[in-house]
């Protein structure tokens, strides 16, 4: 994921942010926890929300481009962000001496396939306490990404310009294809430099129950976004999901 567009990930976005709703939603599921596991961090900066709120974070992000550009940001960062336990390598091996009491994966289901979902949620069972809780996000059919059609954005260095354009559509599942497609214009000449598609999923509050319940995941509670007090409810673009670990797995 993001081995041909991820070094122009932090050029264009999506960004490291981590907005204050977000922290407050945070603060309250981690209250009382230790450890966490942001597991797919990309820029580490939900990582580092999670470390300002006191918590040892481990934070694992299997793309090599994504763990490099966010390995020199914490470096660059104070010592919270020095202080934090970044980890780059295979989903299937990832298996650190580490169990978490929360775990966050942040836009990460919505661009897995089933088998990568098995994959990266028994990932996450490895590092799961007895009492761990999950956050975990997801995309609906409600999506509006796909009436975009296309967006063009432009980044100028020097001499060079750096255009990324984005194309939208659905599929007959109602997921979001998205199509990025990156250029450098420089001294009159054009050349591409990059190009990848993703798939965007449309899950639904049910499927997101039975597939977190087959590893071992009890849904607490649906969020219509990252903020505390806004419940799902049919329409939303967005799923976030509160799980508490079963007893006993």
């Amino acid at each position: 994921m993001y081995e041909q567009t991820g070094r122009y990930y932090a050029f264009f976005g999506p960004h490291a942010v981590v907005t204050a709703e977000e922290e407050r939603f945070l603060a309250h599921w981690t209250a009382g926890r230790r450890r966490a596991l942001d597991f797919g961090a990309a820029l580490c900066g939900p990582a580092l929300a999670l470390a300002r709120l006191g918590l040892e974070v481990l934070a694992f992000e299997p793309s090599p481009v994504l763990a490099a550009i966010a390995m020199d940001r914490l470096n660059g960062g104070d010592e919270i962000a020095r202080n934090i336990t970044l980890v780059e390598g295979s989903t299937e091996t990832f298996a650190e001496p580490y169990a978490a009491d929360v775990i966050l994966m942040r836009s990460v289901l919505m661009l897995l396939d089933d088998t990568q979902r098995a994959t990266a949620l028994a990932a996450v069972c490895r590092h799961a306490a007895p009492d761990a809780r999950l956050i975990v996000d997801v995309r609906t059919s409600a999506l509006a990404w796909a009436d975009r059609r296309e967006v063009v954005e432009e980044r100028r260095l020097g001499h060079t310009t750096f255009r990324r354009r984005t194309l939208y559509s659905r599929d007959e599942d109602d997921a979001t294809i998205v199509q990025w497609a990156v250029d450098a214009d420089r001294f009159g000449r054009v050349v591409p430099v990059a190009q990848e598609r993703f798939v965007v999923r449309a899950d639904t509050p049910d499927s997101l129950r039975a597939l977190l319940a087959a590893h071992g995941f009890e849904v607490e509670q649906l969020h219509g976004a990252y903020e505390t007090d806004r419940q799902y409810a049919d329409g939303d673009e967005v799923i976030v999901a509160v799980a508490a670990r079963h007893a006993g797995t």
